[in-house]
């Protein structure tokens, strides 16, 4: 794994962590320290969401096509984020499962359009 793949898998978890806090702040105007050490549930998940799309970036050898990757990423974010949240009832299963796969779901279908088009 490159070096800046591996960059944005470690920093992935903590900003994940972050941004729901944040969302929770947002949404209940407080926060407690249950809400802080529940919340490091979120931060396996968002390495594991970052997993596929730094192993695709990886493969695609053209700025252009990476560009288009991370759109596809940047659409599936706020999917995953909302299934991270709704998953928490769940524990870290459901974290897992209703967040990282519409991220690996969207990387991947991602990957493969790009594939195609720049065949073409």
């Amino acid at each position: 794994m490159k070096i800046r793949a591996f960059a944005l898998v470690l920093l992935s978890g903590p900003t994940v962590y972050v941004v729901q806090l944040l969302i929770f702040v947002l949404r209940f105007g407080r926060i407690d320290a249950d809400t802080v050490l529940q919340g490091l549930i979120f931060v396996p998940a968002g390495w594991l969401m970052a997993l596929p799309v730094a192993f695709f970036l990886g493969r695609l050898p053209r700025r252009s096509q990476r560009l288009w990757l991370w759109g596809f990423a940047a659409v599936a974010l706020p999917v995953s984020l909302f299934g991270m949240m709704m998953g928490g009832l769940f524990g870290l299963v459901g974290v897992i499962a209703y967040g990282v796969l519409p991220m690996l779901a969207a990387a991947t279908v991602g990957y493969v359009l790009i594939r195609l088009v720049s065949r073409s």
